[in-house]
């Protein structure tokens, strides 16, 4: 299964992230990622999907806009 991070610049974003992906059935759990150089620390949501646009559109319906979102495949160590 392949795993995405959509990265977010806040713990709120990501937590509402996180619940709207669940609603929608795709597995998600919030992780702390570091940020870039001078932009301190960010949040992820790692989530387990098939389909990242389908979740991304979810997201965007939501006002949820990720910084990014990157392709983990096997997954990343985390809760």
């Amino acid at each position: 299964m392949t795993y995405y991070l959509f990265i977010f610049r806040s713990l709120t974003q990501a937590q509402r992230a996180a619940g709207v992906l669940g609603r929608g059935g795709v597995p998600a759990s919030v992780i702390r990622v570091p940020g870039s150089p001078g932009e301190g620390c960010a949040f992820a949501v790692k989530a387990r999907t098939r389909h990242p646009e389908r979740a991304l559109e979810a997201l965007r319906r939501e006002g949820l806009r990720p910084v990014r979102v990157e392709n983990i495949n096997g997954g990343v160590p985390g809760p």
